[in-house]
């Protein structure tokens, strides 16, 4: 029999969500995840390259913190080019376009892709969660699975995480540093002022219904958000879209 290893690559910028669904996945499944850890955290990264973000053009996040790690993980437990045989399985879905995991060792380490061979798409597998484990509550505002500071995140993820997290979006937050002339820019003393005193709660502000993403009472995932421009609340919301907005 060809034994399965469960691993898990640490960013050390995950939420904590992410990490009580793991313990969650072990205690179900009666399996042991191994962390792998990279050489330093992400936020220890960005502060090693001087405060340079991952971006789109330079996501060198990923390599740095998953797929080099991984690497040499396979390394030092396998004969990588001898005699064994590494079949990595990555959790990327049937309806999700992007590609996975790709070793260095392309002989030796071969990706599949489970969900994508049986037609699992997103509303199975949270179907399926929610039926064992359970759906992680953060992803009621978030729409997949990433560091709190991810530059992929959506602006309706990022207020979610404001509003749910906000300890760890004023880490995220503390990370995008400004120049003396363009903070100036972009002072708003007043607005700043104000905000300091009001005490922060969804009951205060105007959020489209896209973030709630999941919910206790649904089995299965919602509608796929839909990019349409909220006319209602500017630049705010724009990629969002508003339970009052017209199909």
């Amino acid at each position: 029999d060809t034994p399965f290893v469960f691993v898990f690559c640490d960013t050390k910028a995950e939420s904590e969500d992410l990490y009580q669904n793991l313990e969650r996945l072990e205690a179900w499944a009666g399996i042991s995840i191994i962390h792998i850890d990279p050489p330093m955290g992400l936020l220890e990264y960005i502060d090693h390259y001087g405060g340079f973000l991952p971006n789109a053009q330079s996501r060198w996040c990923t390599r740095l913190t998953k797929i080099e790690p991984l690497d040499n993980w396979l390394a030092a437990h396998f004969d990588l080019g001898g005699k064994d045989r590494v079949w990595t399985h990555v959790g990327i879905r049937a309806d999700e376009d992007r590609f996975g995991y790709v070793s260095s060792e392309t002989d030796s380490v071969q990706m599949v892709l489970p969900y994508v061979k049986l037609g699992i798409n997103r509303e199975a597998v949270y179907t399926l969660l929610s039926e064992t484990i359970g759906i992680a509550p953060n992803y009621r505002w978030n729409s997949r699975s990433s560091c709190y500071c991810c530059f992929f995140k959506r602006r309706s993820e990022k207020i979610g995480l404001l509003l749910n997290r906000p300890d760890e979006f004023n880490k995220a937050a503390a990370l995008e540093k400004l120049t003396a002339e363009d903070a100036k820019r972009f002072e708003f003393t007043q607005l700043t002022e104000a905000l300091s005193v009001i005490p922060l709660n969804h009951h205060d502000y105007l959020i489209p219904s896209v973030i709630d993403l999941r919910t206790q009472h649904q089995p299965t995932s919602p509608r796929p958000v839909r990019h349409k421009r909220d006319t209602l609340t500017g630049d705010l919301f724009d990629d969002c879209y508003l339970s009052s907005d017209s199909d």
